[in-house]
């Protein structure tokens, strides 16, 4: 496999921010997003068996492992890569940008699966069964780049039913023109005429990289309409 860098480093992307992890960047990647921030990841880097990697994702000791990129799912070799890191007892977080199908995913992992906005440029690229595999555990990210990228998002989250189904879900702003009127302080937050059953969000953490000329990102936990917060999705 062809395998970028691999670093232990803090989580600061998803209900996971802020626990140490070791990230491995896999090379090679299907889309070309404008706001990209791992344009080196596009290829290069150095061939490793899975073992290799096993064994190098082991050593610093650390339970947690990120499989980014590039994009993860883009060598054919990754599902089996995902499978020996949870043989070897690892919580498995996969990180994908959403335009290949996560079926043949070993269901332990955790899929964090990004949906790709009209800002990105590759909005038209989505695999949109993506959608209806994800589970409860798994994670949702949008990043916005304006406010058409914004209800493109609302119109994916209402179309299928992704609050009832994932309740943890990333919004990563590129932008400063997201007033207050519908995002408040790094939180996603549907108008009462946007979403059918609207639900108020809260933010729980932030980018994995800082985000670019001055963007926020915050991942939001939906808060049921009796109030009550349940705890961040734990595989």
């Amino acid at each position: 496999m062809q395998v970028k860098e691999i670093y232990h480093s803090i989580l600061g992307e998803s209900s996971r921010a802020g626990n140490p992890a070791v990230i491995v960047r896999l090379s090679g990647c299907n889309l070309r997003c404008h706001y990209c921030d791992t344009t080196y990841a596009y290829e290069g880097g150095e061939e490793h068996t899975i073992p290799e990697i096993v064994r190098q994702v082991e050593t610093p000791g650390l339970p947690l492992v990120l499989l980014t990129g590039g994009e993860p799912l883009f060598q054919d070799d990754t599902p089996g890569l995902i499978t020996s890191l949870l043989d070897a007892g690892l919580v498995v977080l996969v990180e994908t940008n959403g335009s290949l199908p996560i079926s043949g995913v070993d269901r332990r992992a955790v899929i964090i699966l990004d949906q790709k906005c009209p800002g990105s440029g590759m909005s038209d690229r989505m695999d949109n069964t993506n959608l209806d595999r994800i589970r409860e555990k798994d994670e949702l990210k949008f990043v916005l780049s304006d406010r058409n990228d914004y209800r493109f998002a609302l119109e994916r989250i209402r179309a299928h039913s992704l609050l009832r189904r994932c309740p943890d879900f990333t919004d990563a702003r590129q932008a400063k023109d997201l007033r207050a009127t519908s995002m408040n302080s790094g939180v996603l937050m549907p108008t009462p005429a946007a979403l059918s059953s609207p639900r108020r969000s809260r933010t729980t953490g932030a980018g994995s990289r800082p985000a670019k000329k001055g963007g926020t990102a915050a991942t939001a936990q939906v808060v049921p309409p009796n109030g009550s917060i349940s705890s961040p999705s734990r595989c």
